[in-house]
């Protein structure tokens, strides 16, 4: 952390690091004043702004450690010239640290599934900061094989819910991390953690059809059909239509519904009952079957 004070002395007052969490100190260091009476500087710091309390004579120098500071708090410090006949400067601006606390870090980056997986999988990435101040926020982005593309923005959420729509050997998911109290500073450290993820190209699905009622029905009668897909991917969506001997209406657009309840409206011996199954967008691994169903 960076502050220039404007005072007496043009004193500039840098923070150089904080202590760990077993020895929580900070060392300050600061510009040389020019003045040639000068004697030395007092270095004074609290735990509230405006409030410093405590004061120790760095002597001619221009760097000092304070030590035996309490581990988690926030200190408040500045510095005062003083010469050989006693007089001291006004102080610098103030600087601030928190002492003993972990840099920010990405201990913890799961999914649900380990890589490969088909086309049409759902892929749940979670991850997990620690150290900083929390709470934490967490960016998203994916990265192609040629691009980046950011797939979350900041938020609080560290949970990502991916279903990629191509196959793709080069895929990486990125995950970064603040602290929520730097969401208005552009150049705020982040954490990163980058997984790589290959997605391959499901084989086509294996469609199957049951009803609860076997045909020919009577008009008027509900029949309700159940499809099972088969194949690469580990979820499905189905569509639904109805032949009637001329043309084919969809009745159940694309969705993980795999039941479709039916109630014709007429006698028709040609009526057909068709379930397509795709692997969740990818229209490369759909199958289908229709099955005659003739009602009196």
């Amino acid at each position: 952390m960076t502050l220039t004070a404007r005072t007496l002395l043009s004193m500039f007052l840098l923070i150089l690091g904080g202590g760990t969490v077993d020895a929580a100190s900070v060392t300050l260091q600061w510009d040389s004043n020019r003045e040639q009476d000068l004697a030395g500087y007092l270095v004074s710091y609290g735990t509230q702004s405006g409030q410093l309390t405590t004061t120790e004579d760095a002597g001619n120098h221009t760097f000092y450690q304070i030590t035996n500071l309490e581990t988690g708090r926030t200190y408040f410090f500045a510095v005062r010239a003083y010469n050989r006949a006693g007089h001291v400067s006004l102080p610098s601006t103030e600087v601030s640290a928190t002492v003993g606390t972990p840099s920010l870090s990405l201990p913890n980056f799961m999914t649900n599934l380990s890589p490969p997986q088909p086309l049409g999988s759902t892929i749940i990435f979670a991850a997990g900061a620690s150290g900083a101040t929390p709470p934490y926020q967490y960016r998203w982005s994916i990265w192609d094989g040629s691009t980046w593309a950011v797939a979350s923005e900041w938020s609080g959420d560290n949970t990502l819910t991916w279903q990629p729509s191509a196959a793709g050997p080069s895929y990486t998911v990125k995950v970064a991390a603040r602290s929520a109290d730097a969401a208005n500073l552009p150049n705020y450290p982040t954490a990163e953690r980058t997984m790589s993820f290959a997605i391959t190209a499901a084989g086509a699905a294996v469609v199957n059809v049951v009803s609860d009622r076997e045909a020919p029905q009577f008009n008027g009668t509900t029949v309700v059909f159940t499809a099972t897909a088969t194949g690469a991917a580990l979820m499905y969506e189905f569509q639904w239509s109805v032949f009637d001997g001329t043309s084919w209406k969809v009745l159940q657009e694309w969705s993980a519904n795999s039941r479709l309840s039916w109630t014709p409206a007429a006698p028709n011996p040609n009526y057909q009952v068709l379930v397509r199954a795709r692997a969740g967008r990818n229209l490369a691994a759909a199958g289908s079957i229709a099955v005659p169903f003739p009602i009196r």
